[in-house]
């Protein structure tokens, strides 16, 4: 994911110190331009996929919801190419609508990442590392002319014990009154010192021309980049496996742009159990505010569970997500790729595989604190410390999986069902409707709260069935986790890691939702 500079300005009397973490937060920034949907070094919410110059894209069947078997919508691309990689690289999301299919299970999620040898970039990156290996000869010849300069000195000052190194009679009035060469502000440096002086200035130098040269080539070698991917992307023959992405159903399409997470230590602040409450449900009111339902519906039929279940459902876990998120609330997406996700809640069989229980410490062991812990605020005592070690390893190479994205709540309140567009720009319609809309102003006013909250709201006669909608209503977990190949293999055909030019992958996500117990 490209990490621009932040540029917003944050409030310099809450006596909080901003730090830049490496953790990365991607904000929406605006409809994405026309020219830029094609382009996949853009990273983006919603729209179609863009795919890098592969001679094979990956089939409609990576966007198929395996609850309904129906297409799905990006939920977002992200250009994420790993630091020392030779290849082009893209994360890919899809998610159902449906809130039927995402409460059975994570599979009306699905991932992908896609690979392309870049040559121009593999070039780059062996000259940067003939500089680097360059340098690193220069400072160990450097270290070694001074090295061997002090043996020099120490020698002679063992010879001759009025060398001005030794502090003797030669080292003059200087030297009597202030000691030693080290000491006297009028000795003149010894060979050593000066070497010394000459080496760490020699690095410095050295430090300094990189640090231009990187500051130089950054802006040429993107604008480069765009103009050798974009002929490369012309020069491609497309796939007819790719059609379908014309044709697919999208969200409108936004800039994904990101700024560094500012530190922890504005993580300060208490929230009300209210506070907490309100914003738990963020998804949820968000999807009742394009229904036009008013406080009062749902009140009135929150009572009968869902208002107990926000405000009994909060635990510290919940709590500190809410403290982490608050420092930018517009965050859609995190990154950080090797990274640890923050957890939604401490509930469900997602915590527990991430968040594993760990047998009790026996009495005077005390409780480790992990980095992220310490840097969150968490307390010690019962807190569970992050493993990805349940999730499944890589099926190509065998290698562990890890956390690299997290979906965040505020994307659910970007992509709303009905903004969906057919491939013509209209409002797409969704083939499954709530036959509950059919009765009276009351029925269809807890319809729509119905399906916004993705579930039945419990009645007074007892109902049957399935408690769920076919209806395409909108997302309803609250967060979703991006696990991935620390390998980042792209096997060839003959099984060789790292001997394709291209390939795509389909890795795991896992998602919390906010009434799981």
């Amino acid at each position: 994911m490209p990490r621009p500079p932040s540029d917003d300005g944050y409030d310099s009397d809450s006596g909080s110190e901003f730090e830049a973490s490496d953790v990365q937060l991607g904000l929406a920034d605006g409809p994405l331009e026309v020219d830029d949907e094609v382009n996949p070094l853009v990273s983006r919410i919603g729209g179609r996929a863009a795919w890098l110059p592969m001679t094979s894209s990956p089939t409609k069947e990576v966007a198929e919801c395996n609850s309904c078997k129906q297409q799905m919508q990006l939920l977002v691309q992200i250009f994420a190419p790993l630091v020392e990689s030779s290849y082009d690289r893209c994360l890919l999301v899809w998610g159902c609508a449906r809130p039927a299919c995402q409460r059975k299970d994570t599979s009306s999620l699905r991932v992908i990442r896609t690979l392309k040898f870049n040559k121009r970039w593999a070039a780059k990156l062996e000259k940067q590392k003939a500089k680097r290996l360059e340098r690193e000869q220069a400072k160990k010849e450097r270290d070694a002319a001074a090295a061997k300069a002090k043996q020099e000195q120490e020698e002679r000052a063992k010879v001759n014990p009025f060398a001005a190194g030794a502090g003797g009679a030669s080292a003059g009035i200087g030297g009597m009154l202030f000691g030693g060469g080290a000491d006297n502000p009028f000795a003149a440096p010894t060979a050593s010192t000066a070497t010394a002086e000459s080496a760490e200035k020699d690095e410095s130098e050295d430090e300094d021309d990189e640090d231009s040269e990187d500051e130089e080539e950054s802006e040429s070698e993107r604008l480069a980049e765009e103009l050798a991917l974009k002929s490369d992307l012309a020069a491609t023959t497309p796939s007819t496996d790719s059609a379908w992405v014309e044709s697919s159903a999208r969200y409108p399409p936004l800039y994904l742009n990101t700024i560094p997470e500012p530190s922890s230590s504005s993580l300060s602040k208490k929230l009300s159990k209210e506070e907490a409450a309100m914003l738990k449900s963020a998804s949820a009111t968000g999807a009742l505010a394009s229904n036009d339902i008013d406080d009062a519906d749902l009140r009135g039929f929150a009572k009968e569970g869902y208002e107990k279940m926000l405000l009994d459902g909060i635990d510290d876990t919940f709590e500190r997500f809410l403290k982490r998120v608050s420092v930018e609330p517009r965050q859609a997406v995190r990154y950080e790729f090797g990274g640890e996700p923050i957890a939604f809640h401490a509930k469900g069989k997602m915590y527990d595989l991430l968040w594993p229980k760990e047998p009790k410490a026996k009495a005077g062991e005390g409780v480790a604190v992990t980095k992220s812990q310490f840097k969150s605020g968490a307390p010690a005592q019962g807190e569970r410390a992050f493993s990805a070690r349940g999730v499944p390893p890589c099926p190509h190479c065998g290698g562990e999986r890890v956390f690299e994205a997290q979906l965040m709540p505020n994307l659910i309140n970007l992509l709303k069902a009905d903004k969906i567009q057919a491939a013509d720009g209209s409002v797409d319609a969704d083939a499954h409707t709530s036959a509950a809309a059919e009765g009276d102003e009351e029925a269809k006013r807890k319809a729509a709260i119905e399906q916004a909250l993705g579930r039945r709201l419990p009645s007074d006669k007892k109902e049957s069935g399935e408690a769920t909608f076919d209806a395409r209503t909108g997302l309803v977990w609250s967060t979703a986790f991006v696990f991935v190949c620390k390998n980042d293999c792209c096997a060839s055909e003959d099984g060789e890691q790292d001997g394709g030019d291209e390939c795509w992958r389909e890795e795991v996500i896992l998602a919390q939702f906010e009434d799981e117990s």
